[in-house]
């Protein structure tokens, strides 16, 4: 690939203003940097000769774009000018619906290469196989170009090099790209979940008609989008997130009764919440008398703080149908007053709202006369997913280069799991979470950064899947 010369720090302020790329018209832009929208000037001319002020307008404009987005606004006027240099012939100028319903599919095949693997030898028409070819080194695995500023670019959201205007519809824009992903063919077999979870904060601001949007949100949520298609298509970029995830945890001390906002004294509702092993349970006394627990895991991502959440059906899917369902998970921003030791939590969606988990607050029990109160009548309540419950307990015992020996207690015998059966688990490590899980009368090994799941109730299943049974007190390592 050719080396990309370096943009000159007109040619940036250049770039941003005709992308209108942090403010979709030209008037709110020239407005945010003092230029006069009378005069018939433009942001690269501004200051005229004057390098530090040019230099001082786009510090301003970079330091605003990672405020708002998390992203180098150089990246992305790097990426933009590579993608319309290598790609330019591509980028045709004609708007008829023909060269739409092309540029659609060219997109789909270059989310089926760089995503699915599909042979790039195995595209029919010539011109989309020299676009893949140019994004895609499949020789060695490896996409060489911006694919969400490329396909941007193609379905016409974002303007080709030289051209400019105002920003029409920016929510309709967005729907362009919310439709293009939901009608992509899925290779479902492979998708850990239906459908990407980030494909939601698009639905979002469709369905909220958000027109605070830009078109640097439009790329970064493309981005986001495209790289959730790949880490739920691969278990090894899954297990690379779920590392990411667990790198990223954070454990506040949070166990005992809380509050919600809802809450009146006397009525029964309750939320105890209880950390084990990787994660939280948060369970929930309803005044029906019932109970209901939710897995959750609290992580920072761009320096907020989220909480994952699961419901009790979850887990039974993931093992039943080896898929996650959208409809058992949640992701939530969240705020505390104390990062080590809360006792106030502000709740509000991020995506995949669901009704299932619908609280705003939570405050920390500290009366000690409440507690014992809510510890009474909260004891005869029933469970509302008994055939649902699970425990999950952390359990290897060693990992050598033959098998990963996994201890049950319970069953006071360990099982030894062949690598050579099992592929993705050769790099699995001591600290991996890897574990005995209980639901109802099943019994399973779970290799959970995997998603692998080894039915071991009873020893036809385990003879079935060539797991080794051995007394705890005969384990010799191989």
């Amino acid at each position: 690939m050719e080396e990309q010369k370096t943009l000159t720090i007109e040619e940036r302020l250049k770039t941003i203003e005709n992308l209108r790329l942090l403010y979709n018209t030209k008037e709110e832009l020239h407005n945010f940097v003092g230029i006069n929208p009378n005069n018939n000037n433009s942001l690269a001319r501004k200051g005229g000769n004057d390098q530090f002020l040019k230099r001082a307008i786009y510090h301003e404009l970079a330091f605003e774009a990672l405020e708002r987005t998390g992203m180098q606004i150089d990246e992305v006027l790097d990426d933009y000018e590579e993608i319309n240099s290598l790609f330019d012939c591509h980028l045709k100028k004609n708007k008829s619906k023909a060269q739409y319903e092309f540029n659609v599919k060219m997109c789909e095949t270059l989310c089926a290469v760089c995503i699915y693997n599909k042979p790039i030898a195995d595209i029919e028409e010539p011109e989309i196989q020299e676009v893949c070819k140019k994004a895609f080194d499949e020789e060695n695995g490896i996409i060489n170009a911006d694919i969400a500023m490329l396909i941007l670019l193609l379905l016409g959201i974002i303007p080709h090099k030289g051209q400019n205007g105002d920003v029409k519809d920016i929510v309709g824009d967005c729907g362009k790209l919310y439709n293009f992903f939901r009608k992509l063919p899925y290779e479902e077999e492979r998708m850990l979940i239906k459908e990407p979870p980030r494909l939601d904060l698009l639905k979002q601001i469709i369905e909220n008609k958000d027109e605070s949007i830009c078109r640097l949100d439009l790329i970064r949520l493309c981005r986001e989008v495209i790289f959730n298609l790949k880490t739920i298509s691969s278990s090894e970029d899954f297990k690379d997130v779920t590392k990411w995830m667990e790198d990223n945890m954070l454990y506040p001390q949070m166990d005992g009764y809380w509050l919600s906002d809802n809450h009146k004294a006397g009525d029964g509702d309750a939320w105890f919440i209880e950390e084990r092993c990787d994660a939280y349970v948060f369970t929930h006394f309803a005044k029906d008398k019932k109970k209901e627990s939710f897995a959750a895991s609290i992580y920072f991502e761009a320096d907020s703080l989220k909480m994952y959440i699961s419901h009790p059906k979850n887990i039974k899917e993931l093992i039943e149908k080896k898929q996650f369902n959208r409809e058992y998970m949640m992701y939530l921003s969240i705020d505390m007053d104390n990062i080590d030791t809360p006792d106030l939590i502000t709740i509000s969606p991020f995506m995949l709202k669901k009704n299932w988990f619908n609280i705003n607050k939570l405050r920390r029990v500290t009366d000690e006369g409440e507690i014992e109160y809510l510890k009474r009548t909260t004891a005869n309540y029933t469970d509302k997913f008994a055939d649902d419950d699970y425990s999950f307990t952390i359990s290897v015992a060693a990992i050598t280069h033959r098998y990963v020996y996994v201890e049950d207690d319970e069953k006071e015998c360990t099982y030894k799991v062949p690598v050579e059966l099992y592929p993705k688990i050769e790099d699995c490590n001591i600290d991996d979470i890897i574990g005995i899980i209980k639901l109802k009368d099943k019994r399973y090994i779970g290799f959970q950064n995997l998603n692998l799941y080894i039915d071991v109730t009873s020893k036809k299943d385990c003879d079935e899947s060539e797991i080794i049974i051995v007394e705890n007190k005969n384990i010799i390592l191989e």
